[in-house]
């Protein structure tokens, strides 16, 4: 094992995903020659990747094929997983369930076995819930069970316990839960199906508030976490906190149109998420709002995010102006 932990070979789960993708830039930024492997499934979109392309050893396959992980990560040190599916329509539920649950399992079993050196796991803030009584929450905060909890809030948490549970086996591994992530990547994925709602038009913000921060902090800090004499530790990845309305209207700004006017209420919610599914259902897009959805946007939490820039010495790059870029970038592909 002190053989595997002192091996510089990298793997990366998810790689043509927004973070992976990033992840994989920065590493081969920071190291031109580094040497990595990254997963992807047979039928991923590699549009995110096509610049590296041949810089990275592609492997085909599944977190939830253990063998084949098993053969990956035989002479791997470094384990980044970044793979998940992040939805919150019912019909994609089971194949959410398995693969953040069952694909992180498989993931930190093959790691435990191989004996690599160190794996990063990416988890989310929804893994931290959304209790009733506290609207602030850090890394100190332990999970509650609630009806506010979304279903991809329980398998990130259900995920992240195969990973705790990889630490009290023996494993050197750290999770970091970022906020929602703002980063050039596919027009159809994450908040940047905000930009396309707000390029329409938006009249209606929901009340609630959450956390932000840009991809390229997330990458950054999977990076400085497994290079940090750091393990068995969570820290949340979160640069600002603002009111959806606020974030709505930076969107707008940096598209030069008018901003959310209103306030959406518990009834325009409950039309807006019936007629999302409904157009999702005829359009075969998955919806952006989703009845978890519309009462998740209406909740006030605010996050914390220090402890990792203390860690690494770094500080944040500003949401406002990861909004202006990723705007520019979204005006020049439509």
């Amino acid at each position: 094992m002190r053989e595997q932990a002192q091996n510089k070979r990298i793997l990366v789960t998810g790689g043509t995903g927004l973070v992976g993708s990033h992840l994989l830039r920065a590493l081969l930024s920071q190291s031109p020659n580094a040497d990595i492997r990254a997963l992807r499934r047979p039928h991923s979109r590699m549009d995110l990747v096509e610049d590296f392309l041949d810089r990275v050893e592609w492997i085909e396959g599944d977190v939830l094929d253990g063998p084949l992980l098993g053969d990956v990560l035989s002479d791997v040190g470094q384990v980044y997983h970044c793979a998940g599916v992040v939805s919150f329509d019912d019909r994609r539920r089971k194949e959410m369930m398995r693969t953040n649950i069952r694909g992180t399992e498989e993931v930190v079993n093959a790691a435990l076995s191989a004996g690599v050196g160190k794996l990063v796991h990416i988890s989310s803030i929804s893994a931290l819930g959304h209790p009733r009584h506290l609207q602030h929450l850090d890394e100190s905060f332990v999970w509650e069970r609630s009806r506010r909890n979304t279903q991809y809030g329980i398998s990130k948490f259900l995920a992240e316990q195969e990973v705790w549970r990889g630490v009290a086996e023996g494993l050197n591994a750290v999770i970091l839960n970022p906020s929602l992530i703002i980063g050039r990547g596919r027009l159809d994925e994450g908040t940047n199906r905000f930009f396309k709602w707000v390029a329409r038009g938006l009249p209606f913000a929901p009340p609630g508030s959450s956390g932000f921060v840009d991809v390229r902090d997330v990458a950054d800090a999977a990076i400085g976490v497994m290079a940090a004499d750091v393990s068995g530790r969570r820290y949340l990845v979160n640069a600002a906190n603002l009111t959806f309305r606020e974030f709505l209207q930076l969107v707008a700004d940096s598209l030069g149109v008018s901003g959310p006017r209103f306030s959406a209420g518990k009834l325009i919610r409950s039309l807006g998420w019936r007629a999302s599914v409904l157009s999702g259902r005829f359009s075969g897009e998955e919806p952006l709002l989703t009845s978890e959805t519309a009462k998740w946007s209406s909740f006030r939490y605010t996050y914390g995010g220090e402890a990792l820039m203390e860690l690494l010495g770094r500080r944040y790059r500003s949401v406002e102006e990861s909004v202006k870029e990723v705007g520019k970038w979204f005006l020049g592909e439509m």
